[in-house]
């Protein structure tokens, strides 16, 4: 996902779940960072990109989730590599998102 936003707080928001979508990142961290309210950055980042923050990241996630399984990482290993402590939650997350099981994504 790559949003052309003008808004500087939506572009550094995007810049540090592009960076960090490793880690546990909470829209209260990022907002804290940045000196705004939780609620004000989820609006403005949602009027900008049309995403919620958890969407925009999980889609982050999800896209190198599937670039690493590909490539023939073992699920445990992407789930963690992407930002999942649980790899059973990683899983269904991952097969909402594609409609199929990580497994299957590593053909």
């Amino acid at each position: 996902p790559d949003c052309r936003s003008g808004h500087p707080l939506v572009q550094r928001t995007i810049a540090i779940i592009q960076t960090r979508y490793q880690q546990p990142l909470k829209l209260e961290g990022v907002a804290g960072e940045q000196y705004v309210s939780p609620a004000y950055l989820g609006r403005i980042f949602h009027a900008h990109t049309g995403q919620t923050f958890r969407d925009y990241l999980t889609q982050v996630r999800m896209q190198h989730a599937a670039r690493l399984l590909r490539e023939g990482g073992s699920v445990s290993a992407v789930a963690g590599a992407v930002g999942y402590d649980d790899p059973n939650y990683f899983s269904r997350v991952y097969k909402k998102h594609f409609g199929y099981p990580p497994r299957e994504g590593r053909r």
